[in-house]
Order: C-alpha cells, then sequence, then structure tokens
C-alpha cells in the first residue's frame, strides 16, 4: 500500500536556540514511515539524548539536517531511539513538516469540524 497521510504538524523553531524535548513519535499511535522536510535553515536531528536537558547519552547519534533535506524515519531509529532538536542544533530561524499515518486501530477520530 502507498504511504498515506493524515496527519501533518509543523514545527516553527522562530530563532537561534528554539528546540523540541527529548520525545518518540508512538508506533502504537502512528504507521511507519513518518517523512519530514527541513525548511528555511539547516538544523540537526539528535538521536539518543535524555531527560529535560537533551544531553547526549552513550548512544547519542546527531544527523545534520540541510535546508530542503526529506527525511525518512522508521525501523530501528523510529521505534528504539528517543529523538530532539536541541537548542544548540538550531542556529536561526527554522521549520518542519512532518507526515505521519494514524493507526486505524486507535479509534481516534481524524475528521476536521470546523
Amino acid at each position: 500500500m502507498p504511504f498515506q497521510v493524515d496527519q501533518v504538524t509543523i514545527n516553527h523553531y522562530e530563532s537561534a536556540g528554539s528546540s523540541i524535548g527529548v520525545h518518540q513519535d508512538s508506533k502504537e499511535l502512528f504507521d511507519r514511515p513518518i517523512i519530514s522536510v527541513r525548511l528555511l535553515s539547516d538544523s540537526v536531528l539528535s538521536f539518543g539524548c535524555t531527560g529535560f536537558g537533551m544531553r547526549p547519552s552513550r548512544e547519542y547519534i546527531p544527523i545534520p539536517l540541510k535546508r530542503g533535506v526529506i527525511t525518512c524515519m522508521e525501523g530501528y531509529a523510529a521505534d528504539t531511539y528517543t529523538h530532539c532538536i536541541r537548542p544548540s542544533d538550531t542556529l536561526s530561524e527554522s521549520m518542519s513538516i512532518i507526515f505521519r499515518r494514524v493507526h486505524k486501530r486507535t479509534g481516534i477520530d481524524k475528521t476536521v469540524r470546523i
């Protein structure tokens, strides 16, 4: 089956030092792959950080993301590692657009009501 999207998230990093904390996109909630596009400027996607301070662990892996790069996250990277954008990873205003599909079995109503 081709990749189908039913959720789009925009993360806007307003200035140098902007960040998004350590997290993992739940495999119980989201199908794989998770696709993202980096816009406006380069950044770094940091895998293997811990805690509120986003400190690198022994398993720390920084992935440089050039402006315009498309990232496909699935398998081990998506299901095992946490990831974040640390304050030191953002040197100027930046943006990412994330494309995901919510598992049908979650029962979440994805209807947009205005």
